[in-house]
């Protein structure tokens, strides 16, 4: 009897382990609308779909294999699809190409060292389609022999994140589409995106994001805000983001495209970079911080035919075989401008200190609160300048046979006050406000003759602050807000550039501007907006209510509690 029940309880257990094997070892799991409805029957003439019109989902893991000629996640209106390539030898072989979210809700996730490979890819490949693909961890890959469409005629978005890499030899594109969307992120050393060029907002928007080590290389055609009406917006932030470009590269092709390098990011471009390119287009470029750098290459077209501006700032460099800085041929009578903040060495070199730059357009130097008076920088390093553009020195002189800009003595004044300096004479104002702890400082153009200017700042509080702290974000401070009164011999159109003092403890990337028009407050955009770790600095043209509003950097909340229980006892001490 004992013997039996022995037998029969063996038995049994392995019934039971016969059963829990296959789900242990599953390799490929479909759930809901999945077809084919086994992943195991999919094979290299089979149009996968997963999502078909209703929602499906579909894991690869365990490194087994899935072979399809295509594969659409997300392919009804109404449909919701997720597939998911996981594990180191874990593949996905789409022949044809993928669709992730050809109508409906698209996801596709390769992790953990897994590897796709297809002959293209579309996220959000047709309108109301909304697609997300995301390859993660180091080893993760996906391999898109053609071209890889971010945002087609849908919305998309691609996350290449902690030492992933993505592949795509073909041109690829970030916002194909009139009404499409599209976004890629590049985040973490080792992560990185090697293609065949790229247009970030092709005929759309389109943005592209390099953080934290990240890597892009391009090979062959490029443009950022590529086709007319189109925007493209590329950030390179973070010391250790690179982007490497093998050919000639457009901001501001036909439509408008902005550049940003900051905070110790690389671009090196080998071919030539034009800005602003097109009669309809504008492009901008930023680069600011101490080791952020933009090698330019063979030349640098700064409005080749539309409107271009560069900006460099808190000690970064530029550099470029050739400068040439033109006016906007058929957009009016502004002109295409560079303009270099003398902050922390900030430099353009032009062919190593020999090479020339014409100048058919502006030339702005500034000087903000926070330059050390008297000081005389040496901003552009070139062998010959010609054209017949103008130089603006703002806070300061510019000495045109030395090349060379002496930073202005500053004029000092109290908040409510008139404040009268001639601007042949002194270019620099800072008002200091003890009862807010505020200040904040006023560079102006330089004039060839006497022309006195008056300025009156004064600190903005009560119900106009409150109306501005009610539109921040729950960890945002304000760190300066004022009102400002400019008369005498100003013209609104002429450049300023004002210096809130933030403080160091403020995270740069995280400052938001603010103008107030005398009725309500908006953001404010300023392309030249510098942090040098003291002062926030940007330019205006015309006075009213300005504000600078920060995020604290992490830790630096018991540093600003201490400042602001001195700034309290402070003002107690000034009602006595």
């Amino acid at each position: 009897m004992e013997r039996s029940k022995s037998l029969t309880l063996a038995f049994l257990a392995a019934v039971c382990l016969a059963v829990q094997l296959p789900e242990a070892d599953a390799a490929i799991v479909t759930t809901g609308d999945v077809s084919p409805d086994n992943g195991y029957n999919w094979h290299s003439d089979t149009r996968g779909y997963v999502g078909g019109s209703a929602v499906g989902e579909l894991v690869v893991n365990h490194g087994s294999d899935l072979v399809s000629h295509s594969g659409r996640i997300g392919y009804g209106e109404n449909a919701t699809g997720l597939l998911t390539v996981d594990g180191v030898g874990s593949t996905w072989t789409a022949g044809s190409g993928i669709e992730v979210a050809f109508l409906g809700n698209g996801t596709l996730n390769i992790t953990g060292g897994a590897a796709v490979s297809s002959l293209a890819g579309h996220l959000g490949a047709r309108f109301g389609g909304t697609g997300k693909v995301t390859v993660d961890g180091a080893g993760s890959t996906w391999n898109s022999g053609g071209g890889i469409y971010v945002g087609h005629y849908g919305d998309g978005t691609l996350n290449i994140t902690n030492g992933a890499t993505v592949f795509g030899d073909w041109s690829n594109h970030i916002g194909t589409h009139s009404g499409s969307t599209g976004s890629v992120t590049i985040d973490g050393a080792g992560s990185m995106w090697s293609n065949g060029g790229v247009r970030v907002g092709t005929w759309s928007d389109g943005t592209l994001d390099v953080t934290n080590g990240g890597a892009l290389v391009t090979d062959g055609y490029t443009a950022i805000g590529s086709g007319g009406n189109s925007t493209g917006h590329v950030t390179i932030d973070g010391v250790g983001s690179t982007w490497t470009h093998r050919e000639r590269f457009h901001v501001g092709n036909s439509g408008n495209g902005t550049l940003s390098i900051t905070a110790g990011a690389t671009v090196v471009v080998d071919g030539g970079s034009n800005i602003g390119t097109q009669p309809s287009a504008t492009g901008i470029v930023t680069i600011d911080g101490t080791g952020s750098r933009w090698t330019a290459g063979n030349y640098l077209y700064i409005g080749s035919f539309g409107r271009g501006t560069v900006n460099i700032s808190g000690g970064s460099g530029v550099s470029a075989t050739r400068v040439v800085i033109n006016t906007k041929s058929l957009q009016g009578n502004t002109k295409s401008l560079l303009g270099i903040d003398i902050g922390n060495g900030s430099l353009l070199e032009i062919d190593g200190g020999s090479g020339t730059i014409t100048n058919d357009g502006e030339i702005r130097i500034l000087a903000g609160a926070g330059a050390t008076a008297g000081n005389v920088y040496e901003p552009i390093a070139a062998g010959k300048f010609s054209g017949s553009g103008g130089y603006q020195p703002v806070g300061g002189t510019w000495h045109g046979p030395s090349h060379q800009f002496t930073a202005s003595d500053v004029v000092s004044g109290a908040p409510g006050a008139m404040v009268t300096i001639d601007r042949s004479e002194t270019q620099r104002v800072l008002i200091d406000d003890a009862h807010t702890g505020w200040s904040v400082g006023a560079s102006f153009l330089a004039a060839d003759v006497a022309s006195e200017v008056h300025v009156t700042a004064t600190a903005i509080s009560d119900s106009t602050l409150a109306e501005l702290a009610s539109l921040l974000q729950a960890d945002d401070l304000v760190r300066g807000a004022w009102m400002f009164e400019v008369t005498g011999a100003y013209n609104a159109d002429d450049p300023a550039y004002l210096s809130f003092d933030v403080g160091p403890w403020f995270d740069p990337s995280e400052v938001t501007l603010w103008y107030h028009d005398g009725s309500q407050w908006a953001e404010y955009e300023a392309a030249d907006l510098t942090c040098n770790g003291d002062y926030a600095s940007f330019t205006v043209t015309g006075f009213s209510g300005y504000a600078v509003s920060a995020v604290p950097e992490p830790g630096s909340l018991g540093l600003l509690a201490a400042a602001a229980l001195a700034l309290a006892g402070l003002r107690r001490w000034r009602r006595v």
